[in-house]
């Protein structure tokens, strides 16, 4: 989702915990981005991410001394004082350490000599933890939950610190945009085929014939049919409105029980696609597949998602 080849970053590289496939990596640090703050968040809102990133940690700066980056965010924190425009703050991703000795050289602290009344801040670590200790030296500073107008950024990885400071409201995306992308997709649950047509590097095209079992309400239907010729649903409940489109057809029966209209439907062409979310145990749904490839050209493409029956 960030390729090298488009000029977003050099390596996109999970961290956080990987114990569980369920739970997954809790954050995804990009080396080297490249993009301002408007281009990365359009990037994300125009692909499935923007159903999984909910903020984004801004950090310009790196440094494995503690001590240094509390001295270097105190100076930032004075200049932006004294320029609340100031370039520090356009979530430019850097990765410099020459930029952290330039702006550490100062003398002395000049910290007390500003008045910080109108600055609210709130700060985001990773891990967690690390935010006691950061508050205990910035006592200076006034933190909040809500009402910050800047983000303080510092994550830790592997002994490095990466931080900076942002404009607040760049911490988390921007509902109305997330909103207006996902308009008429009855739940996020569009964005799982859109990262499952992502990894396989799945192209929809127009002329495609497209199955879509276990349909309702008609979230994947949605989508397909924006980028396919003809998609057939096959689900006993009903679709939402976004999916009742003139290149849909509906099936209100449970597949077991269309094999009927099926048959008559790849008399003279089988599907291109065939897509599946249908919430059985994973036995019952390949069970349930298995008796669906008839319909599927040779060379077809099958998309399935597997529930975690039983798991807490």
């Amino acid at each position: 989702a960030f390729p090298r080849e488009n000029g977003i970053c050099d390596v996109a590289e999970e961290l956080g915990s990987v114990e569980s496939e369920y739970n997954g990596p809790c954050l995804v640090l990009l080396r080297n981005c490249r993009l301002p703050a408007q281009e990365l968040v359009e990037h994300i809102l125009s692909t499935f991410l923007r159903g999984y990133i909910m903020r984004i940690y801004w950090c310009q700066y790196s440094t494995s001394s503690k001590f240094q980056m509390i001295s270097h965010i105190r100076s930032l924190v004075e200049l932006l004082s004294h320029d609340p425009k100031s370039s520090m703050c356009n979530n430019r991703f850097v990765n410099d350490e020459k930029i952290l000795e330039k702006d550490c050289g100062r003398p002395g602290n000049a910290f007390d000599s500003w008045d910080d009344t109108k600055l609210k801040f709130r700060l985001q670590t990773h891990p967690r933890e690390l935010a006691d200790s950061l508050l205990d030296e910035l006592t200076e500073l006034e933190f909040t939950l809500h009402g910050f107008t800047y983000s303080i950024y510092v994550i830790e990885i592997d002994g490095t610190l990466h931080y900076g400071i942002g404009i607040g409201s760049n911490m988390y995306l921007p509902g109305s945009n997330r909103e207006a992308l996902s308009k008429g997709c009855v739940s996020r649950a569009s964005t799982k085929i859109e990262e499952a047509l992502h990894v396989s590097d799945l192209k929809l095209q127009e002329s495609m014939l497209v199955l879509d079992v276990g349909a309702a309400p008609g979230a994947w239907t949605e989508y397909l049919s924006r980028h396919a010729n003809s998609v057939l649903a096959v689900d006993p409940g009903k679709l939402c409105i976004g999916a009742q489109r003139s290149n849909v057809s509906h099936i209100c029966k449970k597949v077991e029980d269309a094999h009927g209209e099926l048959q008559a439907w790849t008399r003279t062409r089988s599907f291109d696609l065939l897509v599946c979310d249908i919430n059985k145990h994973p036995v019952e749904a390949a069970q349930i597949i298995a008796a669906l490839l008839q319909y599927l050209r040779s060379g077809g493409s099958l998309i399935l998602t597997l529930k975690f029956h039983g798991r807490g």
